[in-house]
C-alpha cells in the first residue's frame, strides 16, 4: 500500500503543470583552464524570481539542451528546438520532468559570503564577494577551493546563484546585494583558477515555460 501512494504521489507530481516566467536571458562565456576550453552557456532567468532558473548548452544548429531548475522541487532536462525558444510560451515534454531535492541545505552555516574591495572593470565600479568554508579545519581537509561573484548593482535582479548551497545562503541571509553577477572565478584549494564565467550579453525576453 504504501509503494502505491508513493507512485501515487508521484505520478499526480509529474502530472501537474507549472508556468514559469523569464524576463532576462543572460549568456555567458566560460572557461575551463584545466581543460583549456571555453564554451557560451546562455541562462534564463527572472529578475524578482531567483529560485529558479533554464539554462542552455551545447547549441546546436537546430536544437540545444536545456535543463530547468526550480528549488522547490522541480527539475527538467531534454532538447528544444531553438527556434521554439524565440516563441513567447513553450511546452515541455512532461515525461522529462522529475523531482528535484536540495542536497546541500545542511551546508548552510558551513559557508558564507565575505565582502571584497570594489573592483574596476571598463570603468565601472563593481562589488566583489567571496564564498568560502567558515570551517577552516575542513576547508583543509577537505581541499575546498572558494568561489568570487563580481556583481553590477546597478541592476535590481536578484543574483543568479546557480550553486545550490550559494543559493541557500543568500535565502537565508541576503547577504550579497541584488544585481547582475558579470563575473564568476572558481579557485581551488591552491588558489589556482579553475573556471571563470564572462557575461557577454544581457537581453530582455518574455518567455513562459510550462512544465
Amino acid at each position: 500500500m504504501k509503494i502505491l501512494l508513493q507512485i501515487g504521489f508521484l505520478l499526480a507530481f509529474i502530472s501537474q503543470p507549472s508556468e514559469y516566467k523569464f524576463d532576462r536571458k543572460l549568456t555567458y562565456e566560460v572557461t575551463s583552464f584545466k581543460k583549456n576550453k571555453t564554451r557560451l552557456i546562455t541562462y534564463f532567468i527572472n529578475d524578482q524570481d531567483n529560485s529558479y532558473n533554464a539554462f542552455r548548452y551545447n547549441a546546436l544548429r537546430t536544437k540545444s539542451e536545456i535543463t530547468f531548475v526550480d528549488q522547490g522541487g522541480v527539475y527538467w532536462k531534454g532538447k528544444i528546438n531553438n527556434i521554439d525558444l524565440n516563441k513567447s510560451k513553450v511546452t515541455l515534454r512532461k515525461e522529462n520532468k522529475s523531482q528535484y531535492n536540495n542536497p546541500f541545505k545542511y551546508q548552510v552555516d558551513n559557508y558564507a559570503f565575505i565582502e571584497l574591495t570594489d573592483t574596476i572593470l571598463d570603468q565601472k565600479v563593481y562589488k566583489r564577494f567571496m564564498l568560502k568554508s567558515t570551517k577552516p579545519d575542513i576547508e583543509k581537509r577537505k581541499l575546498l577551493g572558494t568561489e568570487i561573484y563580481v556583481i553590477d548593482t546597478s541592476s535590481n535582479a536578484k543574483p543568479l546563484l546557480t550553486f545550490v548551497t550559494a543559493y541557500e545562503i543568500w535565502k537565508k541571509r541576503k547577504s550579497i546585494p541584488n544585481g547582475i553577477i558579470v563575473e564568476k572565478y572558481f579557485f581551488n584549494s591552491n588558489n589556482e583558477m579553475i573556471t571563470k564565467e564572462k557575461l557577454i550579453s544581457s537581453e530582455n525576453i518574455d518567455l513562459i515555460l510550462e512544465i
